[in-house]
């Protein structure tokens, strides 16, 4: 799991500073915002 945050982190351009600053809400709605992305990633 953290290195699909840090893969997708990258990709995205935050870096892990601005990950571990996120607050909780921020991080739910992220990784919510990722688990979309791989299940698109995965369908096609």
């Amino acid at each position: 799991m953290r290195e699909a945050v840090f893969v997708l982190g990258q990709r995205s351009g935050w870096g892990l500073q601005e990950l571990l600053n996120l607050d909780e809400e921020d991080l739910l709605m992220w990784l919510d915002t990722a688990k979309k992305v791989r299940e698109k990633a995965e369908e096609s």
